[in-house]
């Protein structure tokens, strides 16, 4: 799931709890918010995965200019970028991980539908 898809996930939890306050369903409320705190470590740990793989990526990349090379400011240069992020450091991800993310974003947008049709129709 990509950081702009998680930091979404984040915002709908957000408006889900803030929804589900104060309106009669405590139960759902509290589950909600501890779900979102959930999906919130969740996101950290995915981006732990996500910058772990792109460094070692970056380096991966330096060590085979450096045999091949690579002048002494070009490799200061190169050190000075920040790892970037690709679609191959998404593989790096554990499954589980990455399958938990995706139902609790689900499970947020649900909690966010119950929200609104609680405030609605109540």
């Amino acid at each position: 799931m990509s950081a702009p898809l998680r930091r979404i996930g984040i915002f709908v939890y957000l408006l889900a709890t803030i929804g589900l306050y104060g309106i009669g369903h405590q139960d759902l409320f509290w589950i909600c918010l501890i779900l979102a705190l959930f999906y919130f470590l969740l996101c950290g740990h995915v981006q732990k995965h996500l910058m772990l793989a792109a460094k070692t990526r970056h380096e991966q990349i330096r060590d085979k200019a450096i045999t091949q090379g690579m002048s002494q400011e070009e490799l200061q240069r190169f050190n000075q970028l920040p790892p970037r992020i690709t679609a191959q450091d998404y593989k790096m991800v554990p499954v589980k991980l990455a399958y938990l993310t995706q139902i609790l974003f689900i499970a947020g947008i649900l909690l966010f539908c119950a929200a609104l049709l609680f405030r609605l129709f109540l």
